[in-house]
């Protein structure tokens, strides 16, 4: 399950990129060209299905977590 990260993926035996949506190979030289062709499966589909960080914590425990890292403060 991959939780993060765009769809681009790598093999890490032979080190082929591959879409993690449909699973085709992908170009060594341009993998982003897979994404940014108009009426292709994958168009404009890069960062689809990462979850924020939202969908993934409630909202206290989020708050909680942003405030350790010193990235939330609720001066306001």
């Amino acid at each position: 399950m991959k939780l993060e990260g765009c769809n681009l993926m790598r093999c890490v035996k032979c080190g082929q990129n591959f879409c993690y949506l449909c699973e085709s190979p992908v170009s060594r030289t341009e993998p982003y060209k897979h994404y940014g062709v108009p009426g292709q499966m994958c168009y404009s589909l890069l960062f689809h299905g990462v979850p924020d960080l939202e969908d993934l914590f409630p909202e206290d425990d989020l708050v909680m977590i942003l405030e350790e890292e010193g990235m939330f403060d609720d001066a306001d």
